[in-house]
């Protein structure tokens, strides 16, 4: 069983779900301006419940890359391939919680702390199912382009996944 392989998956998914929810806490200067965001991400968290990758995609960055645990540089096509397969090993999505830790706007660029869980069933390349939890802390950075924010870079900060109730090593 290659299980290394799946929680490595899930936890570079977790990064990119993350930087899709910060986006819309970019701007967030406000409280009124937060609730609303708040909302905008339920309707976000059931696109993800529903496997929908190009939701995350249109937000990144043509060099977009992201920084795993261990010191690993993703660049943008090998993030993005690592979702997708994520994706596919993800039988079902129960549930998506992200909160948004710290919002830090400057002239050229914001950057965003955010913790999520995730919880979910995947099917391993055996074909074995197991019950999923991933919870990840990032920090994102986010530049505008064309007057939109785009993520351009996403350093995993924490992971901490369990299958079948027990911790992932």
């Amino acid at each position: 069983m290659h299980i290394q392989k799946i929680i490595n998956k899930f936890a570079y998914f977790a990064l990119i779900f993350a930087n899709v929810f910060a986006i819309y806490c970019a701007n967030a200067e406000t409280d009124s301006d937060r609730n609303a965001l708040e909302a905008i991400y339920q309707q976000y968290a059931q696109a993800i419940k529903h496997k929908d990758p190009k939701v995350i995609f249109d937000y990144e960055t043509d060099d977009f890359s992201v920084k795993t645990m261990d010191g690993k540089i993703l660049n943008h096509q090998q993030a993005d391939t690592v979702m997708l397969q994520s994706i596919q090993s993800m039988k079902a999505i129960s549930s998506v919680d992200v909160k948004v830790i710290k919002v830090k706007v400057e002239t050229n660029q914001t950057t965003v702390v955010v913790s999520q869980k995730i919880v979910a069933k995947v099917v391993d390349s055996e074909g074995k199912e197991y019950a999923w939890v991933g919870d990840n802390k990032s920090r994102d950075t986010w530049i505008k382009v064309e007057g939109k924010w785009r993520v351009k870079f996403s350093e995993d900060l924490e992971d901490s996944q369990t299958f079948d109730g027990k911790p992932a090593k």
